[in-house]
């Protein structure tokens, strides 16, 4: 539930992981996470997730891909020939249904959700600049800031060193979170990249948000659909999956040819 904005930066891969669980203690009663990310049995990256604190007390989910060895993003995408880095968020239960809020939903939803304005991409962080003027009662991302030369956001800061963030404080709100690295291709594919983590942000002793529960976690295939319903972003088969289905379509063409012979 984006309350704090930074923005993606543009690269990208297509990788699967081993998720390891590294048990970090946070506050007493929460763990770290370290995602390996690998593309063809290379090492390529990790994504580092942990629970994190704000100025006024409340706890949210922090995390972060590291590219390695590549020394930045953009060295990680040409070598990949891919798009960009983006996060895909989803919130699995909702256990304070709003009319803004719903049960279940993309996070951000297309064009946002309460004040708060968002692309219509089905990525975490906005890739298009806010429209000027903004829509009526929205407001925009005070840090989103286009590179020069191009429409996509970057972070803030425009560097790019070899580290796409994350991070999210919600408050108010009891919702249990599924947060995937992603790879856009930049023609309305994508591959999700190692393994997801899940979380669980509810109201706690005075009414401060709490983080629990920080687990590695799988993408679900009603995420794809979803994706592909609301947003029109396609999940292609792998191509060690391509290769398996053109395989069994050979086989079967083959034995159809020997009954005819037969």
């Amino acid at each position: 539930m984006r309350t704090v904005e930074v923005a993606a930066c543009r690269n990208g891969l297509r990788a699967a992981g081993l998720a390891l669980l590294v048990l970090a203690l946070v506050n007493g009663e929460t763990y770290a996470l370290s995602i390996p990310v690998t593309v063809n049995g290379q090492p390529i990256g990790s994504i580092d997730a942990n629970v994190g604190v704000d100025g006024a007390g409340n706890q949210g989910m922090q995390a972060s891909f590291t590219a390695q060895p590549f020394s930045s993003l953009s060295d990680l995408e040409a070598s990949l020939g891919q798009d960009h880095l983006n996060w895909f968020q989803k919130v699995v239960t909702n256990r304070t249904v709003t009319p803004d809020f719903p049960g279940r939903f993309i996070d951000p939803q297309s064009g946002g959700q309460g004040a708060l304005w968002a692309d219509d991409r089905p990525w975490y962080w906005d890739e298009v600049a806010p429209p000027n003027p903004l829509p009526l009662g929205k407001t925009a991302p005070p840090t989103f800031i286009p590179p020069p030369g191009s429409s996509e956001l970057r972070e803030n800061t425009l560097n790019d060193d070899g580290i796409l963030e994350f991070e999210d404080f919600p408050s108010g709100l009891d919702l249990d979170f599924v947060t995937c690295l992603i790879s856009d291709y930049g023609n309305r594919k994508y591959h999700v990249l190692g393994s997801c983590f899940s979380w669980t942000a509810a109201p706690g002793a005075g009414g401060l948000t709490v983080v629990t529960n920080p687990l590695v976690a799988a993408f679900q295939t009603e995420f794809a659909q979803e994706i592909l319903n609301d947003f029109g972003w396609r999940l292609p088969l792998p191509p060690t999956l391509v290769l398996l289905v053109l395989s069994l379509g050979g086989m079967a063409a083959l034995a159809r040819a020997r009954r005819r012979a037969s």
